[in-house]
């Protein structure tokens, strides 16, 4: 008797439903498949048993709780295989002629700061806007020619069809988590940039007994700052294409995260160490009588602030190069050790 076809066909249906339903139904299903198989079946008894059950979509929806949906079982997983396919393509598309049209516009001012921020903001708007719409007409299609009828005119679904079983514990990265990582990335460094070039519509205040401070860092370390979080952001870029390219913990993928691990921790804390961090009148608010604090050094690792901010970026960057690589070895003996099972 051909187990494996039974635990595939078991898996392609538990698959599709929320993880805490999963496991009692393919103890249900399992049950019933042998209640239902003669004894000594043969793998034709199991073929026309698993044809007889049907489609491993349509049953899954029959056991969802919740089985409202806008696409019918019969065409979603092709729909969600299209939007992975497509999406991520057409924003990135679009993200990239955004960044050199708006990059273009203020090309000839000459200044740097204004030109990767017309860049960023054209690119995202483009990638995002033409994401969406993306969506919404993938959507619209699929929405119209399921009710048209074009899941009936499709194949019967053959047993032949069943996907693998994949190893228990995998070593694969998720491409949404890629992508909101990448988004994160985009965005934040956008803001950074916006802000140290003055753009950013918000004013920094300190204010302590009557003693205010408008200025915390000076300007040539926020001019010093657009180069920099330009140089983190396409690092960290270039760390979340190779997990989208590979989707799984391959030493290329750790070299990736390890690289953009350990250049953003240096670089960040080389811009921390500069001589001109603080402004001058961010400097005379510490050291003057209202604060009372000692005058310790105001900039590098003589400054506690300084050295806490270095501190926790060590940390964290020890982290995540920790994890890659941890995720990276271990993931082959877990992958060998799935399949023997």
């Amino acid at each position: 008797m051909d187990n494996n076809l039974i635990d595939r066909y078991l898996y392609d249906v538990t698959r599709r439903l929320p993880e805490g339903e999963r496991g009692e139904l393919r103890r249900e299903l399992r049950a019933n498949i042998d209640d239902m198989l003669p004894e000594n079946a043969a793998d034709a008894d199991i073929e026309a048993l698993l044809l007889e059950l049907g489609d491993p979509a349509l049953l899954a929806e029959q056991y969802r709780q919740k089985p409202r949906y806008l696409i019918s079982p019969t065409v979603f997983e092709s729909y969600i295989r299209t939007l992975k396919r497509v999406l991520p393509l057409v924003g990135g598309i679009l993200l990239a002629v955004g960044l050199g049209l708006g990059g273009f516009e203020v090309f000839r001012s000459g200044d740097l700061a204004q030109v990767i921020a017309k860049a960023l903001e054209k690119g995202l708007s483009m990638g995002i806007s033409g994401a969406f719409q993306t969506l919404f007409w993938i959507t619209l299609g699929f929405v119209i020619a399921d009710r048209a009828g074009a899941s009936a005119n499709a194949k019967p679904w053959q047993p032949s069809a069943l996907p693998e079983i994949p190893p228990q514990i995998k070593r694969g990265i998720p491409l949404s988590d890629s992508i909101i990582e990448l988004a994160v990335i985009l965005l934040t460094s956008a803001a950074a940039m916006l802000f140290c070039s003055g753009k950013w519509p918000m004013d920094v205040m300190l204010s302590y007994e009557g003693t205010e401070v408008h200025h915390i860092f000076s300007e040539s370390f926020l001019a010093a700052c657009i180069p920099a979080a330009a140089a983190l952001a396409a690092l960290g870029m270039l760390s979340c294409l190779f997990k989208i390219a590979f989707r799984r913990w391959t030493p290329r993928v750790c070299a990736g995260v390890l690289l953009d691990g350990i250049l953003s921790c240096a670089l960040a804390i080389s811009m921390l160490r500069r001589d001109d961090l603080f402004h001058a009148d961010f400097i005379a608010f510490l050291q003057s009588d209202a604060i009372k604090l000692p005058r310790l050094a105001v900039s590098g690792f003589g400054n506690p602030l300084v050295l806490g901010v270095c501190a926790v970026i060590v940390l964290i960057t020890l982290a995540e190069c920790g994890s890659a690589l941890y995720r990276t070895v271990s993931a082959p003996k877990r992958d060998t050790a799935g399949k023997s099972k």
